[in-house]
């Protein structure tokens, strides 16, 4: 990690030796003046280190934080033209307080807060504010923000899929008025722990809603290419009956295989995204078998704290579906045998999601009531 852009050091400039050079300071070697010594008694002198000295050209770093941050100023009344932002034909000109009451935050992300809202009538929605300038810093563009809008209002209409409303702005802000989905997302009532009235028809439950929602938006063309468990929220606080596909940050609209690698969590993706080979629709599926086996027993069927070796794991396909300790013993061989169609390593052998959704195992109406470790 080389740029801690608090820190400070007293130092003696070097010569003019640029090491890097940034768009706002430029980086040259120096000697680091260590603290006073106490008087020595040993004949101690006094020490020095060599380090590198990053110097900021206060004026230009003003206006690139400036213009990184956001790209309207606060002052501004009117919103950009037209080929200043591909957000123009989304973003509403009111200020997002003059038509919704902001409350309560109810999830962060790294450029992003989500907050319950009602709007003026008492209907209550959910406000994704996207800090657009720190989403760029961390390497979203603009267009794959303008992306999420388009894909929020493509998959909206499905009960298991958050639709989006409308797009507002802050002074800071571009703000995703979405449907309320007020509750937790689904990791974190996971981590919770274990409910005693909870059992596998309640997982069973939960991952048919969440194959719904992946073969709704597989069948309006898009790949989802992030479905984990803090991508689902449960629709409100106290209802943990019904989940809700709410995050379309890496989705892209195709039918045809990526050749690139999504973001998210390593644990979810596919033995073809492990590889770096192309992947698409049936990568989804992947993740989605994930899910599943995380719904009913409480863990990924793989996992390994050190990202290289899980990726190679993952990328083997050498599951142990079914065995202990991971599988409970309790689970129904209905649920083993979903997960078995679904988490098979070549990606044209997968099930699609439709497929999924209509297995056999969340058809049936006997599955035993037992309860799972979650």
């Amino acid at each position: 990690i080389c740029d801690w852009s608090s820190d400070v050091c007293s130092s003696d400039l070097g010569e003019e030796t640029t090491l890097g050079e940034g768009w706002y300071g430029v980086s040259r070697p120096a000697e680091k003046k260590a603290a006073p010594p106490p008087p020595a008694r040993d004949g101690r002198k006094k020490l020095y280190t060599t380090v590198a000295v990053k110097e900021v050209d206060a004026e230009t770093f003003s206006e690139t934080a400036k213009s990184n941050r956001v790209w309207w100023t606060p002052e501004d009344d009117e919103l950009p033209d037209a080929d200043e932002t591909p957000f123009d034909v989304y973003v509403s000109g009111l200020p997002i307080n003059d038509k919704y009451d902001i409350g309560e935050t109810t999830r962060r992300g790294d450029f992003f807060v989500v907050k319950a809202a009602k709007d003026k009538a008492g209907q209550a929605v959910s406000v994704k504010a996207i800090d657009v300038g720190l989403a760029q810093m961390l390497g979203q563009s603009i267009d794959a923000l303008a992306n999420e809008i388009e894909l929020l209002k493509r998959c909206g209409g499905d009960a298991g899929v958050c639709s989006g409303i409308e797009v507002m702005r802050t002074d800071a802000s571009l703000c995703l008025v979405l449907e309320s989905v007020g509750g937790a997302a689904l990791n974190v009532q996971l981590a919770r722990g274990a409910d005693e009235n909870y059992t596998e028809a309640d997982a069973r439950r939960l991952a048919r809603q969440a194959a719904g929602a992946v073969a709704y938006v597989h069948a309006q063309g898009v790949v989802h290419r992030d479905i984990t468990p803090d991508n689902f929220l449960f629709t409100a606080k106290d209802n943990i009956d019904q989940i809700k596909l709410c995050d379309f940050s890496f989705a892209v609209v195709t039918d045809a295989d990526l050749s690139d690698a999504p973001g998210g969590d390593p644990e979810f993706q596919a033995p073809e995204i492990a590889r770096d080979e192309a992947n698409g629709k049936a990568a989804d599926v992947w993740s989605l078998g994930v899910l599943v086996h995380l719904l009913l027993a409480g863990a990924p069927p793989l996992h390994d704290s050190n990202t290289t070796r899980l990726r190679q794991k993952i990328g083997s396909g050498r599951l142990a579906l079914g065995e202990a300790p991971v599988w409970p013993a309790a689970a129904s061989s209905g649920a083993l045998s979903l997960l078995k169609a679904v988490l098979v390593v070549d990606a044209a052998a997968r099930p699609t999601a439709a497929a999924v959704r209509d297995h056999a195992y969340f058809a049936a109406t006997d599955a035993p009531d037992r309860k799972s470790v979650v």
